[in-house]
């Protein structure tokens, strides 16, 4: 067992704590967001100790996980929003015991990245996560509502006007995996591309004792 039963229970609690007030809340297609999914997915890729499907979450995820850290904590802090996208933290309309399941958006980064940093990262996730991503974006434009803007799928954190609907959703596919995928792609074979089984760098082998005569 390479990562800690602890953190695999833990982590198990949190989402089931997570999952149902999001599902009545917000309704089953919420769950399409892709930190959703990531939140799910990563309580099999823990359990599992998948390699890839814990690099395809971190691919998926922690851009725009950090992304919303850095939003809420700024907000938190000092009163703006330099990004955007978690203004409804702040929502004194929503109930505070909703908004703060949106927490666990502080967890997910860390988490994936302690399973990479144990079971390393498979290259293959680029292309498995691009096809993923794809496949839930056509899924999210064709049938949420557009108010929702599911993965933004609609416009940057609201839905735009400015350019075709088409034309927009077409840069969204071609934005995520080679400006947010790709780039972190590069990070992740850089630092775990070489864990290998036994959770040591492929390139320092494992001494064996030696035979006695």
């Amino acid at each position: 067992m390479k990562l800690s039963l602890a953190i695999k229970i833990l982590y198990t609690i949190l989402v089931m704590g997570v999952l149902p007030f999001s599902i009545r809340s917000y309704g089953w297609m919420n769950l399409l967001w892709f930190s959703n999914i990531a939140m799910i997915l990563t309580v099999f890729a823990l359990w599992l100790e998948h390699r890839v499907l814990m690099g395809m979450m971190a691919l998926s995820v922690c851009l725009f996980d950090s992304l919303w850290i850095v939003d809420w904590s700024v907000a938190f802090l000092f009163g703006f929003h330099p990004i955007g996208g978690t203004e409804y933290m702040f929502d004194d309309s929503m109930l505070l015991f909703l908004r703060n399941f949106s927490l666990y958006h502080l967890v997910l980064p860390v988490i994936l990245l302690y399973g990479l940093s144990r079971l390393g990262y498979d290259r293959r996730c680029l292309f498995y996560q691009t096809g993923f991503a794809w496949l839930i974006l056509w899924i999210v434009f064709l049938f949420s509502e557009r108010s929702a803007n599911i993965n933004w799928v609609f416009g940057p954190v609201n839905a735009q006007s400015g350019l075709h609907p088409w034309f927009y959703f077409s840069l969204v596919l071609l934005v995520v995996p080679l400006v947010v995928y790709l780039p972190l792609h590069a990070v992740f074979v850089r630092f775990f591309g070489r864990i290998g089984e036994t959770g040591l760098p492929e390139s320092e082998p494992v001494l064996q004792p030696k035979a006695r005569a």
